[in-house]
């Protein structure tokens, strides 16, 4: 007899870019997530502060406070442990693999340049915007030249017209020149 596993049930969300600029981040875990962690948050600007597994095991914990806190480790309950003394000291927290215990969630990121295609399924099917994400690499990087240069035309723009619709007409006139052409296809 087949047992079906229970249905992951999407949590609301609210998606955004955070901006973490000189901001105080604690990262808990190592391993290749955690380096692609890092990566990230790095790229935002945070100021990261490492704890491997063991440091936090052995009671380690850095002063002071901190604007998030990660944990990504192969280690659930470490995990676990450590969003939780991130939400008693107040702290946004991300328990890897574990949307309960986490207060936001690392959306599949495909960038080039300025531009960030974040892709998410709400934790119900990470696989699939894994996927996506490397579609979309593959298309910015075949396009990258044109992509670059669009970008540079939109900030010239934005930094030399003063505000207003005029500015607004113009920004909207170089996006359009930007399309998506194609079908999305699923073979079931």
């Amino acid at each position: 007899m087949l047992t079906l596993a229970p249905k992951v049930t999407a949590r609301p969300a609210l998606n955004l870019s955070l901006y973490l600029r000189n901001r105080r981040v604690l990262l808990v875990g190592t391993g290749v997530g955690a380096e692609e962690r890092l990566a990230r948050l790095e790229d935002a600007g945070a100021v990261v502060e490492r704890l491997d597994e063991n440091a936090w095991r052995g009671g380690k914990r850095p002063p002071g406070s901190f604007f998030l806190i990660v944990a990504h480790s192969a280690d659930a309950p470490l995990n676990a442990d450590v969003a939780t003394w991130a939400r008693d000291h107040a702290t946004l927290a991300y328990a890897h693999d574990q949307p309960r215990y986490s207060d936001f969630a690392f959306p599949a990121l495909s960038k080039r340049g300025a531009l960030r295609i974040a892709i998410s399924t709400h934790g119900v099917a990470p696989a699939l915007a894994a996927h996506l994400r490397r579609e979309f690499d593959a298309r910015l990087a075949e396009q990258g030249q044109a992509i670059d240069t669009i970008l540079g035309e939109l900030e010239r723009v934005r930094q030399e017209f003063p505000r207003g619709p005029g500015r607004m007409e113009k920004l909207k006139q170089l996006a359009a020149k930007v399309r998506l052409v194609g079908d999305i296809v699923v073979k079931l």
